[in-house]
């Protein structure tokens, strides 16, 4: 993977950083990986053809949605064996094609191929799905039933996390708070609001984004060292720049591994994000965004190796690759030794509990059209300390009506539970041999759970 150097906005490298520099990414020839198995007739030129025609229909189709402000792949690992050849293509040509590799797929058997080719053929069934329900509504056509359009888009089923779970969340947040010797009564949902913004407004807040940018930096070299040691790898050439955004959508940051650069996208929009990158908001994006351009580096390092076919470096989003890749990175201190202070402890626990208490509301509404997205902001709204009714409101509507949210804002709340889950059944040693399973292996939702099951076995 080809890496820029990290710098703050306005290109300024941060003085402390001191990290091998790498050029542009050399030029190599995939090895691709004979499937582990007999057959009278060879099917490896087959196989590579698909590989070769997913790769190359992906990155032009990208390159379709990018001149329309869009996009359709989250993450490179790999591109097109010529570069030249990312030229846009028709929407539904693009289409067409993945259904056509999809079918030739299927011919063959997801028997008869390695196991990644599971994750390979639903990412562009995935893909496929999204945009045609992104085109069925434009027509204004009735939205697909939800435990039919999650499954297929995220490769997970719509469910409700456990009031329990919610609650347990909701005290670990109040736990913290009485450790800033706050005074408020916990039992009251509008005394632990006023808490958290008394705490707000004396938390070490950054008003320029170059502040930001530089304080991140200083974080992730501190994580990425105690990630590496575990991983057993050496991450210093992972680099990434961030640009600064003012876009008026739910994400504060948002990374995309390519091909050439890494860019980490940073949002500044005045109303919904600007006020909230404190202390500890910028440790717990710290922990989080790094590793999803390490986990890129590593799943191409695998592919060179011929460990992978080439097609699983793509991450169409939304895909079913997104619950590993967005589950693990958010879960990394309960894996590697990462020590977050107070403010990072507290900041994590409520982007945990948001996201937790979002996959809850959309599930509710998708499943029960007697409530309004007021009520049910309402009830969410002890579970959200910032965000304010309106918000609440916005994001809910948007994640029962937008094709993209409905596919994606469940997969934060869910696969982080996941990643939790198993982290507490877990002891060291297994949960450092699921962190190196997870950084080389990409997984459906279903062959990630039988993976942690498997690994939990072995004491």
């Amino acid at each position: 993977m080809a890496t820029t150097e990290r710098t703050t906005p306005g290109g300024v490298k941060p003085r402390f950083l001191s990290r091998k520099q790498t050029p542009q990414t050399e030029r190599v020839r995939l090895v691709r990986p004979q499937a582990p198995f007999q057959q009278e007739v060879d099917l490896s030129p087959e196989i590579s053809d698909i590989s070769r025609s997913m790769i190359n229909t992906y990155c032009r189709f990208d390159a379709t949605e990018k001149l329309q402000g869009g996009l359709v792949v989250d993450a490179y690992s790999v591109g097109p064996e010529d570069l030249a050849l990312i030229m846009p293509i028709p929407i539904e040509e693009a289409l067409d094609n993945l259904r056509r590799d999809v079918k030739r797929i299927d011919k063959i058997g997801l028997d008869n191929l390695p196991p990644e080719w599971s994750l390979i053929r639903s990412n562009a069934q995935a893909t496929v799905t999204y945009k045609e329900e992104e085109e069925r509504i434009a027509r204004g056509e009735p939205k697909t039933d939800y435990k039919e359009y999650l499954p297929k888009v995220s490769g997970f089923d719509p469910r409700l996390i456990s009031t329990k779970a919610l609650d347990e969340g909701r005290e670990r947040i109040i736990e913290g708070l009485q450790s800033k010797r706050l005074k408020f009564d916990p039992s009251k949902p509008q005394s632990v609001r006023a808490a958290f913004f008394a705490y707000q407004r004396y938390a070490r807040r950054y008003y320029y984004a170059q502040e930001v940018a530089y304080r991140f930096a200083q974080y992730d070299d501190q994580y990425r060292s105690k990630l590496g040691a575990v991983l057993e790898e050496d991450l210093s050439d992972v680099n990434y720049k961030i640009v600064w955004d003012q876009a008026d959508a739910f994400w504060m940051m948002w990374e995309r591994p390519g091909i050439v650069d890494n860019i980490l996208y940073a949002n500044w929009h005045e109303k919904r994000h600007q006020k909230n990158w404190d202390e500890g908001k910028i440790q717990m994006f710290a922990f989080h965004e790094p590793p999803h351009f390490i986990y890129a580096y590593l799943i191409r390092r695998e592919i060179l190796k011929g460990n992978l076919d080439p097609a699983t470096g793509i991450l169409p989003i939304p895909s079913l690759g997104s619950y590993q890749y967005e589950g693990i990175a958010q879960t990394i201190p309960n894996f590697a030794p990462i020590e977050l202070d107070s403010d990072g402890i507290l900041a994590t626990d409520v982007y945990r509990l948001e996201k937790r208490a979002i996959n809850n509301g959309l599930y509710i509404l998708e499943t029960d059209s007697r409530l309004t997205v007021g009520e049910v902001a309402r009830e969410l709204r002890p579970y959200m300390l910032l965000k304010n009714q309106s918000e609440i409101m916005t994001l809910l509507q948007e994640g029962i009506s937008q094709p993209f949210e409905r596919a994606y804002l469940p997969v934060y709340g869910l696969s982080d539970y996941f990643f939790m889950d198993f982290a507490k059944k877990a002891n060291q040693i297994q949960r450092n041999e699921f962190l190196k399973l997870v950084f080389k292996k990409p997984m459906t939702p279903f062959q990630l759970q039988v993976a942690a099951d498997e690994v939990l076995k072995v004491a």
